[in-house]
């Protein structure tokens, strides 16, 4: 069923989560790359966000009462809302997520509305002065951008921004008990020099022919599934090859993690000992979230 502009919105959402940023002002620093005012589709929602956006980069408490002296104009029918949704919430970081997500793809469709609505009005129009050409790379770029929504990858970032995001790391060190606030890439001195491997990190390893690159690499990506399946947020690592085969790396992680040669596993040269190893190294790694592209 088609449906239009209106649809594309969702206030009872809106509310739901204005009432857990309310309730649970400590959301807004960790989904702060995620929140931003074009979520809120109702004009009202909008304003509540930015007052209570504002009183928490002041470390100030708020309140529903608050809200309503700072926005004597709100509909009465807004506050009861608000107020009702407050007493009803169950604290929860998942359902939260799930209506932080809905939110996101409403706004990502609207604004794709919009694009498509104009570019078709200026395609389709009499109006020549524009050349195609030009209409479908700025629409290119319209769509890359909307792809790319999360504010931090456009926005300027004040200061109280940056070191917030800062002292998350901080406390992510301090909550492990003195240990890296990155991922452990199994190789104690450098997670000394760099505290784990760090999210904006873009790290090359460089050396001569058959130096061992391939190999330091796999051991790094192999230690960083195994650091993600103990963590309770789980996340995946991937690793690309252009040199070797996804069952070269799988056979080389095999015969290191079973104390066996390679040369023995690749000639099936195994003792009873040796299969037995095999098995139980098996049993440990083959549920890892650990994935090879090896297409050329």
């Amino acid at each position: 069923m088609q449906k239009n502009f209106e649809n594309l919105k969702d206030y009872d959402i809106e509310i739901i989560v204005i009432s857990y940023l309310l309730k649970h002002s400590d959301l807004l620093d960790s989904y702060f790359e995620d929140i931003n005012g074009g979520l809120f589709a109702n004009l009202e929602n909008l304003k509540i966000y930015e007052v209570l956006l504002s009183f928490h980069q002041s470390q100030k408490n708020i309140s529903i009462e608050t809200i309503k002296n700072y926005i004597p104009d709100i509909q009465s029918q807004t506050f009861k809302d608000l107020s009702s949704q407050i007493d009803q919430i169950v604290f929860s970081k998942d359902i939260f997520k799930s209506y932080l997500e809905t939110l996101q793809e409403l706004y990502v469709r609207r604004e794709l509305f919009k694009i498509t609505q104009s570019k078709n009005i200026e395609s389709t129009s009499f109006n020549t002065s524009s050349n195609i050409k030009d209409i479908v790379l700025d629409l290119e770029k319209k769509l890359f951008d909307l792809s790319n929504f999360k504010k931090d990858n456009y926005e300027f970032k004040d200061f109280a921004t940056v070191t917030k995001s800062s002292l998350q790391i901080v406390e992510k060190a301090f909550k492990k008990k003195g240990k890296y606030s990155g991922i452990v890439s199994g190789f104690e001195d450098l997670d000394n020099m760099l505290g784990g491997l760090q999210n904006s990190d873009l790290i090359i390893l460089a050396g001569r022919p058959s130096m061992g690159k391939t190999a330091l690499a796999t051991n790094i990506a192999f230690n960083a599934a195994k650091y993600f399946s103990n963590e309770e947020e789980k996340n995946s690592v991937v690793m690309f090859s252009l040199e070797m085969s996804a069952e070269q790396i799988g056979l080389r992680i095999l015969a290191e993690q079973a104390k066996i040669a390679s040369d023995k596993l690749r000639k099936g040269d195994l003792n009873e000992k040796d299969s037995l190893e095999l098995s139980n190294a098996y049993q440990e790694i083959h549920k890892l979230n650990f994935f090879f592209d090896d297409s050329p």
